[in-house]
């Protein structure tokens, strides 16, 4: 049981640092595919 909570909290973890990463790096893509559908 103590190795299934370190891993779920670990995979918690590592998901809110993929979602940061995703993110930061998702809004400037959406922010230039929303400025290509304008032009569009």
């Amino acid at each position: 049981m103590i190795l299934v909570k370190i891993l779920f909290f670990g995979s918690v973890s590592n998901h809110k640092i993929l979602y940061s990463i995703f993110s930061i790096v998702g809004n400037p893509i959406s922010n230039l595919t929303n400025r290509i559908d304008s032009v569009v």
